[in-house]
């Protein structure tokens, strides 16, 4: 009896701890160069966690301890383990309430994260990833030089890796819009490197991924799909929702997923054991500019009511094109736009990025000496840009002339 009170007494306290720090929210504890340890919770009713993570020797390990279990994940650049600990094996999974404290931890983490390579870092990826385990998925992954176990499921790592190679090497036709720009390939996770997108987004790329686990061998399926559009396709996240490990991160692992969980559902055996390529691909890969792709645009000089349409063809190498050939470049900070016209009144559109960026609006103004401001506004389409056809340096390509760049 004596040791169940003390063992009530603990978990009592640890609910008290952990919910109690609310207020406070991220409370660190102890902090250096190579370690981090602290607590969580959102608020005075809601379940926290307490956290630690540190780097040992090429690994970083980070560990998390809920009410009811302990979550540790051990990644390098190119091993993942991932362990649960519970008294209830029945708990061995991510609850509602534990997704929730994650997601906040991560956004508290996240809010003065620095990209100068260090632990703090790193650390928001990760618990980010955790976060968004997919739902059925164990809690015991293991991907290593000699295989893939998920839960009791053993797999080939050899076919983890041909997975990734061959999307590598079956890229359909580049879009010569990104011919200036040579692929961005990072040596890490699975299959030796990682292969960043922010150059493809709105171009076809090969996606592949599992359709038969059965046995030694894995079977594959490789398809050419649209990378961002309206479903952010490729970007690492859940929907248009990114990972925020910076910045929106597409990767080709995180297409490959992304592909996998449209054909068969979160939580597929099949997309789960491509789901360690995620982390890797989240970690180690550049930062994108979510912006390229075809957008609708109504613009309205005068902001009188009378606006007409047009497109904007956004393009990776920072240039643009719309429905009337005219040609220009673009700029995005944060939620902020720039879209400058070569030609005629040479107007600026500037105005804001919303709707997980997939949305925009502004003002435009001439800045020759034609006097004349307007309103405008734009949303993406779920369309393969065209090749882009003129020039990479502003004006080369422009084509003078009355068109929805200027006003009558």
């Amino acid at each position: 009896m004596k040791k169940r009170l003390i063992f009530v007494c603990v978990l009592l306290l640890f609910g008290v701890a952990s919910s109690g720090l609310a207020q406070a929210g991220l409370k660190v504890s102890a902090e250096s160069g190579d370690s981090i340890k602290g607590a969580f919770s959102s608020g005075w009713n809601t379940p926290g966690l307490l956290f630690s993570a540190k780097t040992e020797g090429d690994f970083l390990v980070f560990r998390v301890r809920f009410a009811d279990k302990t979550v540790q994940i051990r990644k390098s650049d190119d091993e993942l383990k991932v362990t649960a600990i519970a008294g209830n094996k029945r708990n061995r999974a991510l609850s509602a309430a534990d997704k929730l404290a994650l997601a906040g931890l991560f956004a508290a983490l996240n809010q003065d994260k620095k990209e100068d390579g260090s632990l703090r870092s790193s650390l928001p990826c990760l618990v980010n990833f955790l976060e968004k385990w997919p739902p059925g998925m164990p809690l015991s992954v293991d991907v290593n030089s000699s295989g893939v176990r998920i839960g009791t499921e053993q797999y080939s790592r050899e076919a983890l890796d041909e997975i990734k190679l061959q999307t590598l090497l079956e890229d359909p036709e580049a879009d010569p819009s990104c011919s200036a720009t040579s692929e961005i390939l990072q040596p890490s996770g699975a299959g030796g490197v990682t292969k960043s997108l922010c150059h493809r987004i709105g171009s076809v790329v090969n996606a592949c991924y599992p359709i038969s686990l059965g046995g030694a061998k894995v079977k594959t399926k490789c398809e050419a799909v649209l990378v961002g559009g309206t479903t952010c396709r490729g970007m690492c996240g859940t929907g248009c929702s990114d990972l925020k490990c910076g910045s929106q991160k597409y990767t080709q692992g995180c297409l490959n997923y992304d592909r996998c969980i449209e054909v068969f559902g979160v939580g597929s055996a099949y997309c789960n054991y491509i789901y360690a390529n995620v982390v890797f691909d989240c970690t180690s890969s550049p930062n994108c500019q979510d912006l390229p792709g075809t957008w609708t645009y109504a613009y309205d000089w005068g902001c009188d009511g009378g606006s007409s349409l047009s497109t904007w063809n956004i393009y990776p190498n920072k240039r643009f094109a719309d429905t009337g050939y005219k040609y220009g470049s673009w700029v995005f900070q944060e939620d902020s736009v720039l879209i400058t016209y070569d030609s005629g009144c040479l107007p600026i559109y500037s105005g804001k990025v919303f709707n997980q960026r997939r949305s925009m609006k502004g003002t435009m103004a001439c800045t020759t000496d034609r006097v004349a401001t307007g309103c405008w506004s734009a949303k993406k389409r779920n369309t393969q840009l065209p090749a882009y056809l003129g020039s990479t340096a502003g004006g080369a390509a422009a084509i003078s002339g009355p068109g929805p760049d200027s006003p009558d």
